[in-house]
């Protein structure tokens, strides 16, 4: 949904229009704390969510307050369950300890000292204000792509899953070469038209599936689900080609750019944490670089890189 038709959803005559029909209302819970700070979540369309500090909850709060498994809420047949997991420091409704409870709208969840989420009861309008809401926090504003802190939230719950599920997991590390020198001979502005390019080129070009992230600067990463290494590399070498082949009129000269991938995979659980893998890939990155630049380098997985 693109900014005029969110522009669409709050115009007065639409308002009214609303107001003189039967309003559709949907439970949903709005996150407060952790990585996923402003994600609503609809209990229509998922119907079960688990809370805790642990990477296999579907909301992850790290804080020390929270148990691993700290609370889980369902929609049974149309009520909204909350129930306490047994967890260390309890779970709150509005200030009252609750063991297991149905939630109603407006009230506000605290798992130990935290404020964790709102429940509420949304219209049409209020969910689609909030997904632009979410859709603005999570995404990087000049390339479009996924920022840095949701691609952290990303990465910790696929790799916990990937790990769980016994499932190979791949990264693709990127770093556009001597981009430095691209700001500085033809300014800022073309800069940022050749990282959009870049990024509409990958975007285009890997599955929907996939996270194609901004990292930071001209650093993007992806993470591949379900993807072994040499498949990874794969990819990783036809991004290479496509990449080296945009060009960009700057100054009214077509400027192109090259970049250096790393990969690294997660296999045969040959990585304790995503801290690990990231890492790995970034070294993979650098090595890249060393060589020479605009080239692939990943390492093929072992039994263990501890």
């Amino acid at each position: 949904m693109d900014r005029g038709e969110y522009t669409d959803i709050i115009r007065p005559e639409n308002l009214k229009k609303k107001g003189q029909t039967k309003v559709k209302l949907t439970p949903t819970i709005i996150v407060v704390a952790g990585d996923l700070f402003g994600k609503m979540i609809n209990l229509e369309e998922k119907k079960r969510v688990l809370f805790g500090r642990g990477s296999e909850c579907d909301v992850v709060i790290d804080n020390q307050s929270l148990s691993r498994k700290h609370c889980v809420v369902r929609n049974e047949k149309g009520f909204i369950t909350i129930e306490d997991l047994n967890s260390t420091n309890g779970t709150f409704i509005d200030g009252v300890q609750i063991s297991r409870a149905e939630l109603k709208s407006g009230q506000r969840v605290f798992l130990g000292d935290v404020c964790a989420f709102k429940f509420a009861y949304q219209d049409d309008i209020d969910l689609d204000l909030n997904r632009l809401i979410f859709e603005k926090a999570i995404k990087d504003r000049l390339t479009g792509i996924y920022n840095r802190t949701y691609f952290d939230e990303l990465l910790k719950k696929e790799f916990a899953f990937h790990k769980r599920a016994k499932l190979p997991m791949s990264l693709i590390f990127i770093d556009l070469d001597d981009f430095k020198k691209i700001n500085d001979t033809f300014g800022h502005l073309c800069g940022d038209e050749i990282l959009k390019k870049v990024a509409s080129t990958v975007k285009a070009n890997v599955r929907e599936s996939d996270y194609f992230c901004r990292y930071g600067g001209e650093e993007f990463v992806i993470i591949l689900k379900n993807t072994p290494f040499e498949k990874a590399m794969n990819k990783a070498e036809s991004l290479r080609k496509l990449i080296e082949s945009v060009e960009t009129l700057c100054q009214s000269k077509q400027i192109t750019v090259t970049a250096s991938f790393g990969v690294a995979t997660l296999e045969n659980g040959n990585f304790s944490n995503e801290k690990r893998l990231l890492a790995e890939a970034d070294a993979a990155m650098y090595r890249a670089k060393e060589l020479g630049k605009n080239t692939v380098i990943g390492q093929k997985p072992s039994v263990s890189n501890e």
